[in-house]
């Protein structure tokens, strides 16, 4: 990353992001700050949240999609943290906010 700071993140980005967990199958739900810009709801933070379920085959999946944003910064997120039930925070050339919270399968 050449900036000092993250950026807020487009909705390119979240449309991206977005293609890439379609094609690899995996299991999520958008929620926060986009999910409401979604239903045409103006919000002040641009954060990307997902939720998705808390296990490793998930975890994989969720991985290899964040691989899409631009600093790659997912490449050291470890699959097997999914199966811990904590949240995950992904800083990339922007961050997403509470990325990914963990559920139980």
């Amino acid at each position: 990353m050449t900036a000092k700071y993250s950026r807020a993140a487009t909705v390119e980005d979240l449309k991206a992001l977005i293609r890439a967990q379609n094609e690899r199958g995996a299991d999520y739900l958008l929620i926060g700050d986009y999910a409401l810009y979604a239903h045409g709801y103006q919000r002040a933070t641009t954060g990307i949240d997902v939720l998705v379920p808390g296990n490793r085959e998930a975890g994989e999946k969720v991985r290899d999609a964040l691989l899409v944003l631009p600093d790659q910064a997912a490449r050291d997120m470890d699959a097997a943290w999914l199966d811990e039930g904590d949240n995950i925070r992904v800083a990339d050339e922007f961050v997403m906010e509470r990325a990914i919270r963990l559920l139980g399968s």
